[in-house]
């Protein structure tokens, strides 16, 4: 019979074989277990250092990446539109050489029927229709032969989207022919040489693009041979004419007194008719007005203003040679008496 053991006992025995079980799984855990092995100073010291040279070899690369984030979302933020300029096509190095091309055929000329058809020819392929075949030249008196010796461009002015007026200095030759003479006895003699004589006059080209080619849009014009024009072109398409007959032929006949002063004048006697700071030196005889053939006024801007839209004949006193142009001025009256204030 066992003993009966008593609650200390049995408490005593529990704990004894919860000890033993302890010590058991103990063994279990720790029979593979290697044993710890402190490891030296320098080899702690040797893995911080490489750690550390990794960490700042890193550092740019991260800064960088950060940097460029940074700035292409600003760059994103504050990208504004890019306005694109258009550029005018009758200012172009095409156009500068279309006019130069017009302006080497308008000065030269030969008379007689072959002349008038070879010129009629020449300057269809730069005037726009409607304007004069000869481009202004009277061929009906031309007792002149004219031969283009070169051409150097002074100014190209924008006048709108597609039209420019070119500004070139030519040069050409003019040949003469004498009369023929008979001798005493009636025969006739030898015909002379021709004379020739160089002249240069400062031309302005109206160029206009038309999408596809360049045309000259209106009859060119002439200024001072030292002077770099200054047109800007004011259309009169849309203006009203001006409807008192009595102001207009008082403005053509002004426009007379006008040309032969800018024709033949100096800068003091001009500046009595013209406050155009630009043309102040005027044609200095480069050309003899002959007359105004025909005059457009239309209302200005403001009261006492007009702008005139005429039709001028020159003589080229080298050739002898008439030419027609046509001026856009803008002319004012003061004090009961007329100025030009502009040459459009």
């Amino acid at each position: 019979m066992k003993k009966k053991l008593s609650k200390e006992e049995k408490k005593a025995h529990r704990k004894e074989r919860a000890a033993h079980k302890k010590m058991v799984f103990d063994k279990i855990m720790n029979k593979n277990k290697k044993p710890k092995v402190e490891k030296p100073a320098s080899y702690k010291a040797r893995k911080l250092g490489v750690a550390t040279f990794w960490v700042l070899l890193a550092a740019p690369t991260i800064i960088v990446a950060a940097n460029v984030g940074g700035s292409s979302s600003d760059a994103v933020e504050n990208k504004k539109p890019i306005v694109q300029v258009k550029e005018n096509p009758a200012t172009s190095q095409a156009a500068v050489q279309f006019a130069k091309d017009f302006t080497e055929k308008y000065f030269f000329w030969k008379t007689g029927d072959d002349g008038r058809a070879m010129r009629e020819k020449d300057m269809k392929v730069f005037l726009a229709k409607g304007l004069d075949p000869y481009a202004g030249l009277d061929m009906d008196n031309l007792n002149t032969d004219s031969t283009f010796k070169d051409a150097k461009v002074k100014k190209v002015e924008a006048q709108g989207e597609n039209k420019a007026k070119i500004t070139l200095l030519a040069t050409y030759e003019v040949s003469t022919h004498q009369e023929e003479q008979k001798d005493a006895e009636g025969e006739d003699k030898k015909p002379p040489a021709p004379s020739k004589k160089t002249s240069t006059k400062a031309i302005v080209v109206p160029v206009e693009y038309t999408g596809s080619t360049y045309g000259v849009y209106e009859l060119p014009t002439f200024t001072g041979v030292t002077q770099q024009t200054n047109l800007k072109y004011d259309t009169t398409e849309e203006r009203e004419s001006y409807s008192d007959t009595y102001e207009v032929q008082k403005i053509a006949n002004f426009l007379n007194t006008f040309f032969k002063s800018y024709s033949e004048d100096g800068k003091d006697q001009l500046s009595y008719l013209l406050e155009d700071k630009e043309h102040q030196e005027g044609l200095q005889n480069s050309l003899k007005f002959i007359q105004v053939e025909s005059v457009n006024v239309y209302q200005g801007n403001k009261k006492n203003e007009y702008i005139v839209d005429s039709l001028v004949t020159f003589e080229d006193p080298d050739s002898q040679t008439h030419i027609q142009t046509r001026y856009r001025l803008t002319v004012e009256k003061k004090d009961a008496r007329y100025i030009v204030s502009k040459i459009n």
